[in-house]
């Protein structure tokens, strides 16, 4: 029967600072620029690309329609392509993913502030629900 009573956490001051790993100051901004990606404009744009062919590769969609939302709008992407409805074709309107860790492609976006960026990933394939997946 000997604890010591209650004491609350210290709370932390925050002072609007983030220091890198370098020593470098980064602005705490950073942190709540939080960017809102539509899944379901995502998914329309799938579905459309999938209406003239039985599968198309996330390159390809990106080649078609640019990324507005740069790494937030391929990450959308990829959470579609791995989300569980998705992959086992749960639900018959929405597509198949499947996703070939043997094949690397990149995929390359122009950011806001006009800076070429690149990401290296493994190949992303959407087909439509009911036909034969390659991979």
């Amino acid at each position: 029967m000997e604890r010591p009573l209650f004491t609350p956490p210290a709370k932390p001051t925050l002072n609007g600072r983030l220091i890198d790993d370098d020593g470098t100051v980064v602005p705490s901004d950073a942190l709540f620029d939080t960017v809102y990606v539509d899944k379901t404009r995502l998914q329309a744009r799938i579905r459309q690309a999938l209406q003239m062919r039985s599968q198309v590769t996330l390159a390809d969609l990106v080649a078609q329609t640019p990324l507005e939302q740069g790494l937030s709008e391929l990450i959308a992407y990829l959470s579609l392509a791995t989300d569980g409805s998705a992959t086992t074709g749960a639900s018959t309107d929405r597509p198949q993913a499947v996703i070939d860790d043997r094949v690397q492609h990149t995929i390359g976006w122009t950011d806001a502030d006009g800076s070429l960026r690149q990401a290296t990933m493994p190949l992303v394939i959407f087909t439509r629900a009911g036909t034969e997946q390659a991979t």
